[in-house]
């Protein structure tokens, strides 16, 4: 996780929040929606602790794709993204008590032409139902990528600058130590 890798203390809360990827919203206003709801239901348990959600969507052309429901869905996703490009769009909520902020990231991802045999041994390979896309940039999924636009961290589901920059407005400085 990319927390982890940079020394950041936290602790995993899953949300209960109930996604609803039908909302009539623009892609960047769908994220923020969606992360601020999952946010939303962890600070309720918690209260006092900053309060990170998070949500990525994959958009190609006008269809917004989320998470996979099974395999099979998840090789209709990489056959569309096949050879195309598409944008990646991440949300992200900090909430602590009655402070709350949320923003969103957008970057482009060009995929490889990818046929059969690759897409079935990459699904084989990789635990990607809970990948928007059904693909994770930071793992084997990197292979399927022939180049990207924008911010890594913000394609694999975190986009970790701006969120350290919002926290200090949180009273949280990442750069100093104790």
């Amino acid at each position: 996780m990319v927390l982890e890798k940079m020394g950041i203390d936290f602790e995993v809360i899953p949300s209960d929040y109930e996604e609803d990827m039908t909302l009539n919203l623009e892609p960047s206003e769908l994220v923020k929606f969606l992360s601020l709801g999952k946010a939303r239901t962890v600070a309720a348990k918690n209260p006092g602790r900053v309060v990170l959600g998070g949500d990525t969507i994959v958009v190609l052309g006008n269809e917004v794709i989320g998470k996979p429901r099974d395999i099979a869905e998840a090789k209709v996703m990489l056959q569309k993204l096949s050879g195309r490009s598409h944008l990646v769009y991440t949300g992200f909520s900090l909430i602590r008590d009655s402070q709350e902020f949320s923003d969103f990231s957008q970057a482009k991802v060009y995929f490889k032409k990818l046929d059969d045999k690759i897409v079935d041994s990459y699904l084989q390979h990789s635990g990607i139902l809970d990948k928007a896309g059904a693909y994770a940039l930071q793992e084997i999924g990197g292979l399927l990528i022939d180049k990207m636009e924008g911010d890594f961290y913000a394609i694999v589901g975190l986009p970790i600058a701006s969120i350290v920059e919002k926290l200090k407005d949180f009273n949280i400085d990442f750069w100093a130590k104790e």
